[in-house]
């Protein structure tokens, strides 16, 4: 160990020797002492040894000899382990919430045995404390993951050629974006993945720590996102096009391109760039000496306008860009935050022992959760605390029209792609959830021991919901519309 400098100059063997027999003589506690030096400073360590004439004090740094007759005064401090003790003493043995506060103290202080033992011990007291689930959760899940993990990235890299790796707290990321969108993706992940443990750990179910960051690929043309999920996935290419994510289940990855990609972008960019223009073309002429005048716009079309026609024409327009850029925004940050968060929470359920991806999972519950948790608005993300208003208004509409399939079906078979069967899962996900939680709990403990590789049946599809939910499922079916008909009557 490199020693640090007094004013008098280092004793390094003295150091050495006196470091081992602290080493030795303190390896169950670590002592805090506050020396007050002359001259009004004072220096925080651990009192290695004293002589006749000097003081060796372990710091951060090294260790360092003092001169005793620069030192004013020497106060002994407890140890954290010490302090430790008598606050554990002083707890009421059925008080959660004080047990959780003394490990959040323990992890400041470096007690990691003990933080983790009082996690348990809150959970143990009130199983229900949400805050003491999800520190614990980080804790254990932080013991399991490398912050690097080699061999993945190196996978990536041989798969994604000239992409780019970043990592976040669960995610890694590959990508050829900009720095910009992958940050606004990272960002985000990071929010429904809290907002998806918040929700289902607050309701009792046991939803296991991810056993390493979750891999997500962004591309930065749609034509390239195209080309790879239409291999991967196996859908054509017109299917492909209408997509800004997927999740892939055969390699565990969630895929997205820039919703800036999608061509009704380009159509309210070009009507922007018009505008502009025209706007620039009739200040030009309104700030000069004419009383009226021909105006030739960008498309080609000529108009003869006086100064007043004119003012009036260009304040029109600059609502109309005012309006446009807003609903460019809005659209960007909605299909994007939906894509995100529908396909993050299909790759949460499957790595998290919800539902396993290796299994018949009965396509209307990963689809109903994965809307469930894929609200906003107006940009805003709102996860699971709102309704779904965008699906519940596809619903209305299916059920008018008479679209809905027949839920013994729904709940036998795989249902189509479209909006009216998506429309549908999310209604009966929302409804199960909300109205009937033990069953539901216990149909998600059935679907999660499903076997690996193995196609039911629409008989044993049908026996798993009625273990759950019971054999009537006509009178489940009428309490669902009911249910429905209420909700869309509260929600405008």
């Amino acid at each position: 160990m490199r020693g640090f400098p007094s004013q008098k100059g280092l004793v390094m063997k003295k150091v050495f020797m006196f470091l081992s027999l602290w080493l030795l003589l303190s390896a169950s506690t670590s002592r805090a002492d506050v020396i007050y030096l002359k001259g009004g400073r004072k220096l925080e360590g651990e009192i290695v040894s004293q002589e006749s004439e000097k003081v060796t004090v372990k710091v951060k740094g090294g260790t360092i000899v003092l001169d005793k007759s620069d030192i004013i005064k020497i106060e002994a401090k407890a140890s954290p382990e010490e302090t430790y003790q008598k606050k554990l003493a002083a707890l009421k043995e059925d008080d959660a919430q004080a047990h959780f506060e003394l490990a959040l103290w323990c992890k400041k202080y470096g007690l990691y045995e003990q933080y983790e033992a009082l996690l348990e011990k809150t959970l143990e007291i009130d199983p229900g404390h949400i805050q003491a689930k999800r520190v614990l959760r980080e804790y254990k899940r932080s013991l399991g993951i490398p912050q690097i993990s080699k061999e993945a990235e190196e996978g990536l890299k041989k798969e994604f050629p000239g992409f780019k790796i970043k990592r976040t707290a669960h995610y890694r990321i590959c990508y050829n974006t900009s720095e910009d969108f992958v940050q606004r993706v990272s960002h985000f992940l990071e929010k429904v993945y809290q907002e998806y443990y918040r929700w289902f750990e607050g309701r009792g179910f046991d939803v296991h720590l991810t056993q390493d960051r979750l891999e997500v690929i962004l591309f930065g043309s749609g034509k390239e996102f195209t080309s790879y999920i239409t291999k991967a996935a196996k859908i054509p290419e017109d299917w492909a096009k209408r997509f800004s994510g997927l999740y892939l289940p055969e390699k565990n990855y969630m895929v997205f391109v820039d919703a800036s990609a999608n061509p009704n972008y380009k159509i309210i960019k070009e009507r922007l760039l018009f505008l502009e223009r025209k706007i620039t073309r009739l200040q030009e002429l309104v700030y000069g000496p004419y009383g009226s005048f021909t105006v030739e716009f960008p498309d080609g079309r000529r108009e003869t306008l006086t100064r007043a026609q004119a003012i009036m024409l260009i304040d029109r327009d600059r609502g109309e860009v005012n309006r446009l850029l807003q609903k460019l925004v809005t659209m960007y940050n909605d299909e994007n935050i939906i894509a995100n968060a529908h396909e993050a929470t299909h790759q949460l359920s499957f790595n998290t022992g919800l539902l396993n991806r290796k299994a018949n999972v009965p396509r209307w519950l990963a689809e109903g959760m994965a809307m469930f948790f894929e609200v906003s608005h107006r940009g805003e993300y709102l996860g699971a605390r709102s309704v779904n208003k965008e699906r519940l208004k596809h619903f209305k509409y299916a059920a008018r029209a008479d679209y809905l399939i027949p839920l013994q079906e729904f709940i036998a078979k795989d249902m189509p792609m479209g909006p009216a069967p998506y429309a549908q899962a999310w209604a009966f996900y929302h409804f199960l959830v909300n109205e009937k939680e033990e069953e539901f709990f216990y149909y998600m403990e059935i679907i999660s021991r499903l076997p690996e590789d193995k196609k039911l049946s629409p008989e044993e599809r049908l026996q798993d919901f009625r273990s759950a939910f019971g054999h009537d499922i006509a009178a489940l079916e009428k309490e669902w519309m009911d249910y429905m008909r209420n909700l869309a009557r509260e929600v405008r």
